[in-house]
Parts: structure tokens; C-alpha cells; sequence
């Protein structure tokens, strides 16, 4: 299991410039390292989150991969952000997409990427284990 930075501190700097934000107070952080092989791939993971519990997911991803994430999930609304490597700004915020549960774009820089996934309203209070998986599927930058 990888220890990944903790982007709640983000929470006070968004919060002092006025700025809105819907990152939650995790009581758990599921931590899983999604590895692909050379040249990009597709993975999917599932798993269950309860109430305020998070899950976080690591990959490396080179400037100019195309990357696809599609969150599913049943009974309950989540959101899921993507995080590019060393910033404190989200790249990817599903609460302000048209499509909450959907990611697909050019990852802007080299690095190692964390995708975020987490329950609102009702199931967020809740305490019922709400199952849930994600497809990230990534391709290796065109070269030429």
C-alpha cells in the first residue's frame, strides 16, 4: 500500500481565497496503486465505501497520455476528482462536469496521478457500505 499526500491541507488554502470546494473529511482513505504496463492499458477496480470513507487511486502517467476514468456506482451519488502530479489543484472536478462520473483528456504533465472517489449527500451520511468500481484506461503519448 502507498502513502499518498494528503489534499485536505488544500482545504484551508481554498477555503482562505473565498473559494468553493467539495473535498470531504475522510474517515478512511482506501489506497490502491493502479500499475500499468509499458505503453498504457486498461484497469478496472472495485471496491465499497461507507459514509465519509474516500478511496484514492495512484498511477503514473507521462505529458500527453490520453487518459479515460469512468466511475460506477449503484444506489448512491458520488464524485471523483483526478489530481495531477505535485499541484494542489484538482485537474478533473466530477461536481462541475457535465458528466460527474466520466474523465477523458491529455494528461498535461509526467508524474504520478491520484484519482479520488467519494460519496455525497445521503449516502455520505449514511452507514452502508455502497460498492462502486472504476475503468481508468490509459494510452502512452504518440511519439513523432
Amino acid at each position: 500500500m502507498t502513502c499518498f499526500p494528503d489534499r485536505r491541507d488544500a482545504l484551508g488554502l481554498l477555503i482562505g481565497a473565498g473559494a468553493s470546494v467539495l473535498l470531504p473529511s475522510a474517515a478512511f482513505a482506501l489506497q490502491r496503486r493502479l500499475d500499468f504496463p509499458p505503453g498504457g492499458g486498461r484497469l478496472t477496480e472495485t471496491a465499497t465505501l461507507r459514509g465519509r470513507d474516500e478511496a484514492r487511486f495512484a498511477f503514473d502517467g507521462a505529458a500527453g497520455a490520453e487518459l479515460t476514468a469512468r466511475v460506477r456506482i449503484r444506489g448512491a451519488d458520488a464524485r471523483f476528482n483526478i489530481w495531477a502530479p505535485e499541484t494542489r489543484r484538482a485537474m478533473f472536478i466530477g461536481a462541475r462536469s457535465p458528466d460527474p462520473y466520466r474523465f477523458s483528456g491529455t494528461l498535461p504533465k509526467t508524474g504520478t496521478y491520484e484519482l479520488q472517489i467519494f460519496l455525497v449527500g445521503a449516502a455520505a451520511r449514511g452507514d452502508q457500505d455502497i460498492p462502486f468500481s472504476v475503468e481508468v484506461d490509459l494510452k502512452a503519448p504518440r511519439l513523432g
